[in-house]
């Protein structure tokens, strides 16, 4: 069972393909700098956990390979 070739688009088709596929990507982007320089809400942003947060055993490991200081 064969699937017939599709018929390619013409230039009209293909623009009009384009903006349907953008237009909900630029509106919500105008919306949010909006909000953002209009409004003045501010960025937001995603925290970073800290290194030794986020490996198991890292601060157990540091402690480990530091020298004791002597006084």
């Amino acid at each position: 069972m064969s699937v017939p070739p599709r018929p390619s688009l013409t230039l009209q088709q293909r623009r009009v393909r384009l903006m349907l596929a953008t237009f909900p990507m630029i509106v919500v982007t105008g919306y949010v700098l909006y909000k953002r320089l209009v409004l003045g809400e501010p960025q937001k942003r995603f925290s970073r956990p800290s290194d030794s947060a986020t490996v198991p055993g890292v601060q157990r490991a540091k402690m480990e390979t530091e020298k004791p200081k002597e006084g």
